[in-house]
């Protein structure tokens, strides 16, 4: 992604929505900082969010990209398994449709 917007220069900030408290020391652990200084792109910074289990992911993720007047939304969206896609609603897709800011969705392979 870093390369596809590279000539334009955006502050790019990957956001990880997580329930797990712990999660932000385990991405310390990984490295994620020594990822981020590989891409060698100045402008890129990771936010973790922690969420509830109730919590509607969509509007979290909207809510977050109004806050820091995001231009641009991109997301994974991951492959599903049949129970999952007739069970499960869509954040990707319920982010296509009330977002106030243009999603951009990447397809997991």
């Amino acid at each position: 992604m870093v390369n596809l917007f590279n000539p334009f220069e955006p502050h790019i900030t990957a956001l990880h929505i997580t329930d797990n408290l712990d999660f932000e020391e385990r991405v310390k652990k990984e490295g994620f900082d020594t990822i981020i200084e590989q891409t060698g792109y100045p402008n890129l910074d990771i936010k973790i969010l922690h969420n509830r289990s109730d919590a509607d992911t969509s509007e979290i993720i909207d809510s977050y990209a109004s806050l820091i007047e995001a231009n641009l939304i991109v997301v994974l969206k991951k492959n599903k398994s049949f129970f999952e896609k007739v069970f499960r609603t869509s954040t990707t897709t319920k982010l296509l449709n009330q977002s106030h800011v243009p999603v951009m969705v990447f397809h997991e392979k």
